[in-house]
Order: structure tokens, then sequence, then C-alpha cells
């Protein structure tokens, strides 16, 4: 039985009495505000449904709440909770804060605990509930109601997934504490680290057509405030990549793109991309760089012809890969498609099944609004449903959206006959929930052969698979491929793009990819193959973990079998292709505002007469139009009147052709407009800035940078600075505007005007264009001049597999750097914070297990492993980021003495391999031993007893060296838990003390010392530091007797001690 409950003042009865009401349950979230760099949300519980279920002949309670998913961290109670994204600043770390809140709390039974995340292979009934030690304690679950991810970036924005966990448990009390009501605001702050910054090469001033409404349902403050972006009107550049088979073959495809207003780049495979997986790769980003991106890739071609990417998740063939183009994240960025056919001959018949789908449309043919879900009586997933109750999700939702009928095909009555009779009848849609082998369904048991035994002709539907294995294009023929492949131009059949995993998916979060982009669909608010499978794997991906776990995973596995590009409109005929750059704001006030566009034709001429523009002023709804006069060729041209007052203008362009077919811009005009302000600019500009960490004298004078937006436009950015305090002399000097809204400029300084522990002081000024002159300024910064080198040895150019040997699952270096090559470079006795090898090719292969070690020594050649005297500098995992040098920062900074060469060795332990991760190496002899195993038991770094073997290329390197005293020591004991401040020692004393910190996770530290009267004396340290335990010396030969307070501000960790100094 299920029951909902309300919140409301009859929730003060036990829940156990099963109130049932008509109100409504779920979430309401409402964004109040989003402006710069402070977003504000509103959220309203209104209530959840409970259930039983027997576990042990125990009864327990299942909750669950409509709009949301469910906590499902295995052996925890299982719990209602919301995610969804917003849009953040580009270059600011994130934070946030509860500006108001509203609590009860009600006596609950006991809550079920989830079984967590397993794959469709898995039979549901054989995986029991377990209790975690939470059962046994006195604590709520989950600890706190707020939560913010990594944040992520998609193309043209940068977002953060927010969640929110309304129910907070305590077993042991059997208490739910439920939060009704809550209003937080999530907003930059120069104290937390930046993670994943998007760095842009240019400003924003549009953001991709394509992409605009995966925004608008993917950002929950997209379009509100300062987060409006007006959509690039242009399809977006599209990338063939083919393999040199295929040259002639992709022409008529190519032809159809540009004949629909796509420009189309080719590249062959591998004459022009270079050969392997990260040249693909490489040859992808480049382009994606490039002021116009790209949007769309296809890559024809089978997997032994054009290679794909593994993912990082569970090594799943992945052509995702290729478009995780912007940040460290892993949203996609573009669309990519694979057209999987052995030979051109295959190939030339999809692309004409592809051509034609897009091409020769039949307005008013029935099969346009027809679809088939195929399910079965399979249960799963948390919460326990069938995967045809699932499907029925679906179906109803396509229902919604205008189609006329949807196919039950439910397993296991229906079969492989049942589904090609339906099939062969005309269905535009296609969704499959269930268990897959790689070449069949396990409900109705079609298979690869009865693939090409359809007869659906050019009626071929876009399939979404939410099956094991079906999209594993590895295999010879997998089911994917097959319904691709299968028929040609006298017998065509099959499907015409279908979205299917190379590995074992799981039960529920493909689901929600499915349901979500099936939404897409059904609504046309998207109307690519590439747009609705994407966004719903983002959509899924914000529910089920971003960039780690079931995201990742989700990502990473689900491939588009056809072309991303494809248009699924629904029997709806290509019109006239619209092109306009939006008018920007402007003070003039009496106008006229021309507005010019360039209109390209489908088939058919235009109708005289119908080019028009539609416009308002100060008003929502549109009031206007005027006709367009044809200028030139495919330019047109109007103008909107002014009146002389301060007015918000919008518009749309509307044509017609003689074909009945419309075109208009925006396309989903007059739901969305453009538009544009007239008044006189009363508006600062926005600063967006990342702090600059402390600099190597070295490196002076530092570059700055900025990103300055503003609403008229930006007439000037400059930076007032000083060295230690304003006595020096305030100095200023201008930042140059690079490209788009981006400013940068070196400081107006020489090395010899700075030394080592000066602070510089610094603040970004900008001014805009408007006729009031409008500022905003940034807050002080400060960072200080530190002695820092960075130390390369080795040039050479020979790719060798070692230290990073992950082609085998265990593997052990050990390189030896002499200290004349060292000093030669200015290093000098200090600590090393981070090293770096300049990476020739990267697998995407985690190596857990991972240690860097180092120690002095005064050998000056290496033959046998050395196993004793080494300091742990690294510990966890670690995967190769990306081609070119690359660096580590260690766990624990390593004491160069300065006179010793420098032994390092590294190591891992994986269970799996992949390819190798190559570097560059020069030729030496005696300094390198290497080995490399598949140990089925044992451990890389533990091979003492197996020789190595010695090599005569040692790799580059590079060090990175803090020179001066031992006065700043890290414990080589194990990394700490929690953040810590020791009292000095001793205390008192005269004049030196020590003090002891501790960090968990790298930060950043500052240790100030203060007198009695909170004047500061003395900063001890203000920079960033690996996870380690710490010992700072503090000097007081230069002050007087007394009490001194010193201060530590780490992460969100403060703490004060008291010492006292007696001369």
């Amino acid at each position: 039985m299920r029951t909902r409950i309300v919140l409301s003042f009859l929730i003060l009865l036990f829940v156990s009495a099963g109130l049932v009401s008509a109100q409504q349950s779920g979430i309401k979230v409402k964004v109040l505000s989003s402006e710069g760099n402070s977003t504000k949300i509103e959220y309203q519980f209104l209530g959840y449904e409970q259930s039983e279920v027997k576990i042990n002949g125990a009864t327990y309670l299942n909750l669950s709440a409509p709009d949301m998913i469910v906590l499902m961290e295995k052996g925890y109670p299982q719990l209602p909770t919301y995610r969804g994204s917003i849009i953040i600043p580009d270059l600011a770390g994130m934070n946030y804060r509860v500006l108001s809140s509203e609590y009860y709390e009600v006596q609950s039974g006991p809550i079920m605990p989830s079984k967590g995340h397993f794959t469709r292979d898995i039979d549901p009934e054989t995986v029991p509930y377990t209790f975690s030690n939470f059962y046994n304690t006195d604590t709520y679950y989950p600890a706190q109601n707020i939560l913010l991810d990594e944040p992520y970036i998609v193309r043209d924005l940068r977002g953060m997934t927010v969640q929110f966990n309304p129910m907070q448990y305590n077993h042991i009390k059997n208490t739910l504490k439920i939060c009704k009501k809550m209003v937080i605001e999530v907003y930059s702050d120069p104290g937390t680290g930046v993670i994943n910054p998007f760095k842009r090469t240019r400003g924003l001033t549009a953001v991709d057509y394509e992409f605009a409404s995966i925004y608008r349902s993917l950002f929950l403050n997209y379009g509100v405030g300062s987060t409006r972006f007006d959509s690039i009107p242009e399809p977006g550049r599209m990338l063939i990549i083919y393999a040199s088979q295929y040259a002639t073959t992709i022409v008529p495809l190519v032809q159809w793109k540009q004949s629909r207003g796509l420009t189309v780049l080719t590249a062959e495979y591998p004459t022009q991309t270079g050969t392997g997986n990260t040249a693909i790769k490489t040859y992808i980003q480049n382009l994606y760089n490039q002021p116009e991106k790209i949007t769309y890739i296809i890559l024809v071609g089978e997997s032994d012809q054009i290679p794909t990417l593994n993912g990082v998740y569970e090594s799943a063939p992945s052509d995702p890969c290729y478009v995780k183009l912007a940040g460290t994240d892993a949203y996609p960025d573009a669309f990519i498609s694979r057209i999987s056919c052995p030979n051109p001959t295959n190939a030339a018949y999809v692309i004409e099944k592809l051509i034609r789908m897009e091409r020769d449309v039949t307005p008013g043919a029935p099969w346009y609004n027809k679809a088939t879900g195929v399910a079965g009586p399979d249960n799963g997933g948390t919460p326990s449903y069938t995967d045809s109750i699932r499907m029925n999700w679906v179906r109803d939702t396509l229902l919604l959206g205008g189609f006329t009928h949807v196919d039950k095909v439910n397993g296991p009555i229906a079969t492989a006959q049942t589904l090609i009779n339906v099939l062969n009848d005309g269905r535009f849609v296609l969704n499959y929930i269930g268990h897959g082998s790689g070449t069949s369904w396990s409900n109705t048991g079609f298979n690869v052969s009865n693939a090409y035994q359809l007869a659906n002709g050019w009626m071929n539907p876009f399939l979404v698979d939410v099956a094991c294995l079906n999209g594993k294009f590895t295999l010879t023929e997998c089911l994917a491929e097959a319904l691709l492949r299968a028929g040609d131009t006298a017998n065509p059949k099959g499907c015409s793009s279908i979205y299917a995993s190379s590995t074992n998916a799981s039960w529920v979060p493909p689901c929600d990819m499915q349901m979500y982009a099936m939404r897409l669909m059904a609504h046309q608010w998207r109307k690519t193959a590439g747009a609705m499978s994407f966004f719903g794997v983002m959509k899924a991906m914000d529910m089920w973990g971003g960039s780690s776990g079931e995201g990742l995973k989700l990502m990473e596995q689900y491939n588009i079998f056809g072309d991303c590009s494809l248009l699924l409109t629904r029997g709806v005929p290509l019109g006239p292709a619209i092109s306009h750059a939006k008018l920007p704001n402007t003070e003039n006030l009496n106008g006229p505002y021309v507005v010019n566009c360039v209109i390209t034709p489908a088939t058919a001429p235009l109708v005289l007469g119908e080019t028009k523009l539609l416009w308002s002023r100060n008003n929502t709804v549109i009031t206007d139009s005027i006709v367009m006069t044809n200028s030139s060729g495919n330019n047109w041209t109007a103008n909107i009147p002014g009146n002389g007052t301060a007015a918000i203008y919008r518009y749309y362009i509307k044509t017609l052709d003689t074909a009945g077919r419309i075109g208009k811009l925006p396309g989903t005009a007059p739901t969305e407009l453009f538009s544009f302000y007239a008044a006189t600019d009363t508006t600062s500009p926005v600063l967006t800035h990342t702090p600059l960490q402390n600099t190597p004298k070295t490196l002076w004078p530092a570059t700055v940078t900025a990103s300055a937006t503003d609403n008229i436009g930006i007439d000037s950015v400059w930076v007032n600075w000083y060295i230690n305090n304003t006595s020096t002399g305030i100095r200023t000097f201008r930042l140059n505007n690079t490209t788009g809204n981006n400013y940068s400029a070196l400081f107006n300084s020489v090395p010899p005007d700075v030394n080592f522990n000066d602070s510089i002081f610094y603040r970004i000024v900008a001014q805009d264009a408007g006729s009031l002159h409008k500022r905003d300024s940034t807050q002080l910064y400060s960072f200080k001049i530190i002695n820092q080198v960075t130390v390369n040895i080795g040039n050479g150019t020979t790719a060798v597999g070692w230290p990073f040997y992950t082609y085998y699952m265990d593997s052990r270096t050990q390189m030896l750097y002499l200290a004349s090559e060292i000093t030669a470079q200015g290093g000098a006795a200090g600590f090393i914070p981070r090293i770096g090898f300049n990476v020739a090719t990267v697998a995407s292969q985690t190596m857990n297990g991972f240690y860097i070690k180092m120690q002095n020594t005064t050998s000056s050649t290496v033959s046998t492993w050395i196993n004793t005297g080494w300091t742990v500098c690294y510990n966890g995992a670690y995967t190769v980021p990306g081609t070119g040098w690359q660096y580590v920062d260690l766990n624990l900074p390593f004491y160069w003495d300065g006179t010793s060469n420098l032994l390092i060795e590294i190591c891992f332990n994986n269970s799996s391999y992949t390819s190798n991760t190559t570097v560059y190496a020069t030729a030496s002899s005696g300094r390198n031993i290497h080995y490399h195993s598949d140990l089925s038991t044992g451990d890389g770094c533990a091979i003492a007893t197996t020789p190595g073997s010695t090599y005569t290329a040692l790799p580059n390197i590079s060090i990175v060296m803090n020179p001066g005293p031992n006065n700043i020591t890290g414990d080589p004991r194990e990394l700490p838990t929690t953040y810590s401040l020791s009292q000095n020692y001793p205390n008192p004393f005269n004049p030196v003390t020590k003090i002891n910190f501790a960090i968990p996770k790298q930060s950043f530290v500052t240790i100030k010392v203060f007198d009695i009267l909170g004047r500061e004396v003395k900063t001890l340290i203000n920079e960033n530091k690996s996870a380690g335990n710490y010992i700072v010396e503090f000097n007081a030969s230069t002050l007087a007797s007394g009490v001194y307070y010193y201060r530590i501000e780490a992460g969100d960790f403060r703490d004060v001690k008291k010492m006292i100094l007696i001369k």
C-alpha cells in the first residue's frame, strides 16, 4: 500500500497512521534572483509518499516523492532528494548560505536501506539488503540539507548541481527531521578554492543555437537576471571524420548538410587527423577552440577503421569522450555519432537513409506520430518498478506530446515477429527497456538476424535502448549496428539512428535519460538526435552524480549510431533558414534600429511580401510588423522605429516559401524573442577574475587577466596596485582587450622592483561605455613574491612507456636525476611540491595504488631496486589528464638537500589495463630501471625480487622547487583526516618557536601573527599547501616581549592560539 503524506498541521500525527490526502506532494523550486555572483533559490517540500517493504521479516518504510529521486548510497536510508543545476560565474569558487528555513520533526517507522546501483545483468532479487553502521548510531542521515557538486562546463556555460535533502532520518530515535521550506544563496566566495574554472579565450556574446533549449531545461536560473543569453541562429559547424575508403561515399552527406545551411568540414583519418585516438581528440579540440567552435561530429567507419576512446569510469568504448572539450568535467560540449558500416557500399546506403529521413518528408503521414515501447516483467532499481511500468511512463509522455499511438510490445508474451510486424507498419520512435546481450533483447528475443528480416522501408525509427551491451561497437556486429546497417537502397529497413550502451547499463539512471529524451521528442523542444540524446544524458548526469559515479558512467557508455545532426521533426518539412546578429543594447532613444538578416530558401522560393519583422515596444506580446526589403541576394532589411523614450524592444523574423513552409528566428518565436534596451545606461559593469596565486620572482612581472561585461559595452579596464603598503606608491596600468570580454596585461614593473616575501596588493577597475561611465571594481587582492624555480631536465624526443606503463596492470620505475643537472638551472636546497612529465600520448586508464617516492642519494647510477630510504610524497590514484607537460601535486613536499642526487620512484597496482601513456625521454645510461607485468595477486609497488630492466632513455622531468632553509617541514607520517592547529613549542619562547598544523586536503593556508592589540605583525604562510602535517618556524627576534596570537585559515577551518615571547 502506498500513502501520501502532506506537510500540514495534520503531519503531527504519526506517519504510520497512513494519512491520505488529495493535496500535492513533491517539491516546488523557484529561483528568486540570479545576478552576477549570486543566485537565490527557494525550495518548498510539499509532502511524500510511503509504502511498506519486508526485510528479513521486519517491516520498513519506502519513502518517495514526485519529481524527486532517492538517495542510493548502499546500506543507508533511502530518502527523497532533489538535484538541479544553476549557472555560476566562470572563474569563481562557490559556496552557499541558508537565508531562511522551516523544520519540524515526526516519529517514523524504520526506513529501508538502499541496495545501491547495480547493472541490468544482475537479478535484483539476488542482491540482499544491507545495513550500514549508521543504523547503530545516534546520528541523522544525510548530515546536510544542501550539497554542492563540483562545477562543470557545458560548451558555453559553467554550471553546478545543487542537492536539496529535505528529509533527515535518525534510526535510533525513529525520527524524521523534515525541512518544509528553505531559501539559500549560492554565491562566489573568494575564500573557496576554484574548481574547474572556465577560462574563455573569447567573451560570451551568444550561446549555441542547438544548446540553447538544453540550457533552458538544464539550468534552473537560465534566463533569470544576468543569465539571459541570446542564441546564435546558425545551426553550427559540422566535422565529418572518415576512414580513407569512405572519401567519395561521404560526398552526398556533405552536400546535403551544406544545403541545410551547415558549415561542413571533413578530415580523412589518419592523413589529416593524425594516427590514434589522441590525435583525433587533439584535432577536434583544436577546431572547438576556434571562435566558430564545432557543434556536430560524425565518425564514418568501424572502430577498427577509426579508433574510439575508452571511458574513465569502466573503460567503456566511448565516442562521447571525444567531446569532453571544455573544463575538466565529463559533460559533453558537442554532439558526436558514428556511421559504423563495414564497407563503402553499406555506408552509402545508410547515408541515403539519413538524407531521406530529413529531405523526403511526407506531410500528414501517420507514422510520424506513432511509436513503440518494448519492455517486460523484470523488476529492479530503487524504488523497484517493473520495466513495463517504466515504459508506460515513457508512453504517457509521448501521448501527452501529441503522438497518436504508442504500442505496448511487452515480454514474455510478445515475440520478435510481434515487433517486426509493428515496425513494418511504420513507427517514428522505438524505445526499449530490459536485458540485452550485445546482439539481442531478452524481451521478444529480437536479435541481429531479426534486424535484417524487417521490411519497414524508409520508415526508420529513432531508437533509445536501455539495455546492456547492445551498443558495443567493438563487437563484430552489435544490435545497434545491425539496425543501422540492415537493408540496401532497393530494400530499405531498420532504424535511422540509435542511442545504445557499450557496457552493462544500470537499472535506473538510463531510464531517466530515456524519459527526458522522449520529453524533448514529444514536445519538439529539440529536434536533432544529438540534442535529444545528449540532453537526456546531461539531465540524468545532474540527477545521478554529474562527472562521477553513475553520471560519468552513463555519459561514457552511451553512443549514438547514425547522424547526431539528424532532424527528427515528426513530419514537418524543412523551411527557409534565417541568420541574424541580434541588436545590442543602446543609448540611442530615437532610432531607427536597423535589423539585417540573411534568408536561405530551402527548395522553394519565398512568397513576396511574407518576409516580416515582427516587434513590440515595452510589451511582452508582439504588437507590430514590418515587411522586410530584399536589399540584395539573400539579404533582407527593416527598421524598428524609436520614440525618444527609454524602452525595451522585442522582435523576431518570419518568412514563408511557396511550399507553405515557415521559417522563424528565433526558432521558438514568439515564445522566445530577441530583445534589446534603449535607455540611458545606469548598470555597472560586471568583473570576474581569478585571484593571482603566490608568484616566483623569476616569473615577475605577473599577468593579470579578467573578464568584464556590460549591457552597453566596456570603455576601459585597469589595475591599481602597490607593494607591501601604500607608502611605496600606488601604480596603475591598463588591461588590454584580448578577445571578446577578456582583458589582460603584465604588471608595469621589472624583477628588481620586488623581493622575496613582498606582498603585492591590487584591485581591478572597469568603466563602461555609457554616458554615465558607470564603474565596478574587485575587492583588494594580494599575493606573495616567493622563491620558486622550475627545473626542466632532458629535452629528448624519444617516446617511452614508463613511468605510466598502463598497457600492463602493474608497473614500477626508478629514475635518477643528478644534483649538477638541478643546480645548473637554478635549483637549490628546498622543498619540491610538484613534478611533471612531458606526455606524448595519453591513455584514459586510472592508476590505482599510485605512489611517488623520493630520496636524496650519493649514487650516480641505478641498476637494481632501491627498497629503503624512501619518503612517500604521493599515495592515491592518478589519471594522466592529457598530453604536454602534466604535473602531479605531491601530498607531501620533499626536501632536496641541494647536494645529493635525486632518486624518484613511481609505481602503481591496477587490476586491468588499456593502452600506454608515453612520455618524452632523453638518452642517458644507468639512470633508469623499470619493470611491468600483469600481477594477478602481487603489487607493482612491491616488486623487489624481480630484477628490473635498465633503460637508456630517462624521462624528461620538470621539478618545481621552493629553495630555502628547511623551516617549513612536512611530517612524513600518514596523511591527517582533519584540520588542526597545535600549541606552539616551546611556549614561552625566546626568540624562536615552532607551530604544528595539519590539513587533510590541498588548501590555501594562511597563518598570521597578531599582537595583543590585534595588529598583524607577521605572515608565516600564505600559499597553497598539499595535504599533510607541517611545522612552521616563527622567529620573533625583531619583536618586543609580550603576548601574541597566531591564527590559521585553511579552507573552512579557522583557529586561534596564544603564545608568550619572553626576552
